[in-house]
């Protein structure tokens, strides 16, 4: 093999080359009963060999097959969002991905089979619909339930309004101008059909609210079918301060255009100003 080496086109005899660099700092060449050079001159001997080999290399990179990559289930969702300001569950609508080295977004890993194919057009079919909008659209029922041995006495999340105690929060797309119903069935004990809660009195809030998720599109929805502009939460905060709290400038206009209170206070005196002072956003200042 090494008779074959022609050291003046380091490109074909590179892979070879390679090996005897291993060999050689491993000791495994020359064999133990073969004549061997001092250590000197093994060292002066692979040092020009590497250097001669780390020269070509710098010269000719070559950093393989680059392999297509496609979007990730997650990656997908968050293209979704940001493109065309819908939330979608990409649990239903898509498979989990094929994880490599604890990752899901190697290239390799994301293969496109027939099958996963048909998932990304379905979902894209339905998808596609709610970004539209589509007149045809038949009536459906959406169930969202909250734990059934979940703790209901205090904030559920950090999307549940100050103030609060129990319920659940839900992202929901509403494809048409229309009119929706909301039924609330409470849920009972697991002994028996008693219903949870009733030993002490509580008030039950149904809310829709858009301006908290920065859901530009539904706060322009909400306004042309007549929402209160200063619709409070609990705790007093109006979607003009959301969108301040958010720096959301597009929204902030569509509510004061729909005439909101600048000067509306939240539980705590909290301005849309002070607000936007805190964001330090010289744009929304001026607006408000």
């Amino acid at each position: 093999m090494l008779d074959r080496v022609d050291l003046a086109d380091l490109g074909a005899s590179a892979p070879v080359l390679e090996k005897v660099v291993r060999k050689l700092r491993s000791g495994q060449m020359p064999p133990a009963d073969r004549p061997r050079p001092d250590q000197a001159f093994l060292d002066a001997f692979m040092a020009s060999l590497v250097a001669a080999l780390d020269d070509f290399w710098t010269a000719h990179p070559d950093p393989g097959r680059v392999s297509v990559r496609r979007l990730n289930r997650v990656e997908y969702i968050n293209a979704i969002r940001d493109l065309l300001a819908l939330e979608i569950d990409g649990a239903n609508l898509l498979p989990a991905d094929t994880s490599a080295f604890g990752f899901d977004n190697i290239a390799d890993a994301l293969s496109v089979t027939p099958v996963l194919m048909n998932r990304y057009m379905s979902a894209a079919t339905r998808i596609s619909r709610l970004a539209v909008g589509d007149p045809a659209t038949r009536p459906v029922i959406r169930i969202h339930r909250a734990p059934q041995f979940g703790r209901q006495g205090s904030r559920m999340s950090e999307e549940m309004p100050f103030g609060t105690r129990g319920g659940l929060a839900v992202r929901h797309a509403f494809p048409l101008d229309g009119e929706y119903g909301f039924r609330i069935r409470m849920q009972r004990e697991q002994q028996g059909c008693a219903i949870r809660g009733l030993d002490h009195e509580h008030e039950i809030e149904v809310r829709v609210e858009a301006a908290a998720r920065q859901d530009t599109r539904s706060v322009r929805a909400l306004l042309r079918a007549g929402v209160d502009v200063d619709a409070r939460q609990p705790d007093g905060a109006t979607a003009l301060q959301w969108a301040a709290h958010w720096n959301n400038l597009q929204m902030a206009d569509l509510l004061l255009q729909a005439g909101a209170d600048v000067d509306a206070g939240n539980s705590l005196g909290v301005t849309p100003l002070a607000l936007a002072c805190e964001n330090a956003s010289r744009a929304l200042v001026e607006r408000l």
